[in-house]
């Protein structure tokens, strides 16, 4: 069937959308749940992906189609079902070594061995995926590969001393590397920052702020999602929007990530030429998606055709909303972004439990 077959977003109810919600991420509004469906997940962070079968957490149905992703020195191939590696891949991405994978896209129904790896090394001690590596030496080049992407993202913005321990927290909070990292809840006073762009034109339209390992999981959220066309290239940044050129805080709270709030160029957010621009863009979404997804050959769209709405958290004004319990909760995964499988909103510091 055609890619881009799945169910389209009405016209009125995109132009009915509030703005501040593009700022914080899009959220469309689904259609109606098929009458008699089910709850498929609950208000907590834990998987909601499928049935675990293996100690690597691969599913019953993924043992038929694995997909994976390589870095961009060709060093390392993760592998695992369709969601957990689109997941993957986006975290890796929105974190402070995105550099290292910045122009892949999830291969899918290839596994690793198909793309020339023949050497496992266990599970990735940040992300539910296998990894593979031509040889043992390839996989030290990576591990420097790492290390010199990290130092090079901490010396750009100055955050040399907890650049290891920034990583280390943005891991999936079930992955060995989170779990074994302590001090994770002091990230929670680190500002952060991510610039929506309009992917036809480049501009910076308008900035999202707010806790560091919140603001790199929603990052991550969006980059698994329609909205993957606005980020296709940005990583987080650990700095407030005030830093990368938007001073002005629309001091209201995010309709849809509620911990993180909308900065605009201009004093006046309701006249601020970003804010109009990425309304406009709002609008238009699902076409410039379909055109995003055609240029780049993308063909995961299973995984990241999802429903912007029902990536929101179940805690911010859109989730709250009546149409969000029996669509978004009564839906199949397809339903929302693979990072919302396992993150449902809290983050170290912020009072909640994170698995």
């Amino acid at each position: 069937r055609d890619r881009t077959s799945r169910r389209r977003w009405p016209a009125a109810l995109l132009a009915a959308l509030a703005w501040a919600g593009t700022a914080s991420g899009l959220h469309l509004r689904p259609a109606a749940p098929p009458e008699g469906a089910r709850t498929a997940f609950e208000g907590s962070n834990v998987d909601r992906g499928g049935d675990q079968d293996d100690e690597d957490g691969l599913t019953t149905a993924s043992r038929a189609e694995l997909s994976s992703f390589v870095s961009s020195d060709g060093l390392y191939c993760a592998e695992a079902d369709p969601r957990r590696a689109e997941a993957a891949l986006a975290l890796k991405k929105a974190s402070p070594i995105g550099a290292l994978f910045d122009d892949e896209f999830v291969m899918v129904g290839s596994n690793c061995k198909t793309r020339g790896y023949y050497s496992m090394a266990d599970r990735d001690d940040c992300t539910s995926t296998r990894i593979w590596f031509r040889t043992g030496a390839d996989r030290d080049a990576y591990n420097v590969s790492v290390a010199r992407a990290l130092t090079a993202w901490a010396t750009r913005w100055g955050v040399e001393d907890q650049a290891t321990l920034m990583l280390a927290c943005t891991c999936e909070p079930t992955s060995p590397l989170h779990r074994s990292t302590e001090g994770c809840a002091s990230l929670a006073s680190v500002p952060s920052a991510w610039v929506h762009q309009n992917p036809e034109n480049g501009h910076d339209l308008v900035c999202s702020g707010g806790p560091f390992v919140f603001n790199t999981w929603v990052l991550a959220t969006l980059k698994s999602s329609p909205q993957l066309c606005m980020h296709f290239h940005d990583q987080i940044a650990p700095v407030s929007c005030l830093h990368v050129g938007f001073p002005y805080l629309y001091n209201v709270q995010g309709h849809c990530y509620p911990s993180s709030n909308v900065w605009t160029r201009t004093p006046d957010a309701f006249t601020d030429p970003g804010r109009i621009e990425a309304s406009e863009l709002e609008e238009r979404m699902l076409s410039v998606w379909e055109a995003f997804a055609e240029n780049h050959s993308i063909g995961n769209l299973e995984v990241l055709n999802n429903e912007l709405a029902c990536n929101c958290l179940p805690d911010s004004g859109v989730g709250q909303e009546s149409f969000y319990g029996p669509v978004c909760l009564a839906g199949p995964p397809s339903t929302h972004s693979p990072i919302r499988d396992w993150w449902n909103g809290t983050y170290p510091g912020s009072g909640g439990e994170i698995v």
